[in-house]
């Protein structure tokens, strides 16, 4: 029964760290791909149990409304429902999988982004 038990164990063990070494992967796969960026609004602050504050914020690409979330504490300036931030996101994924920058605020409300997102950030946003 022992050596059934080590098995499963180790198994187990083999299994939690492809898990783990696959969202990293992941993760540096997706952002070596070339990017596209929009404007995303901040739409609602939501205050988890443990965490801390999150804002939730979405944006719209290709017709489409995605929706992302970002702790609070990576803001430069404390975000309100409203403000409005730009989100870079895989140019291959049509939206999905978009990343708020926190420093990059859009201040001009007046711009409006191009339907599948800008290949390179506008000038008077950088």
């Amino acid at each position: 029964m022992n050596k059934v038990n080590g098995r499963k164990s180790w198994l187990f063990l083999v299994l939690i760290l492809i898990v783990i070494l696959s969202y990293y992967a992941g993760r540096d796969y997706l952002r070596s791909l070339p990017k596209n960026y929009g404007i995303a609004e901040i739409t609602e602050i939501y205050f988890p149990l443990k965490t801390g504050a999150e804002a939730i914020f979405s944006y719209v690409v290709a017709g489409k409304e995605f929706h992302g979330s970002l702790r609070t504490k990576y803001f430069e300036e404390e975000p309100k429902v409203g403000m409005f931030y730009i989100v870079e996101f895989p140019e291959a994924f049509n939206g999905r999988f978009g990343r708020l920058c926190p420093d990059l605020k859009v201040k001009d409300k007046s711009i409006v982004q191009p339907d599948e997102g800008w290949d390179e950030l506008p000038e008077d946003i950088q």
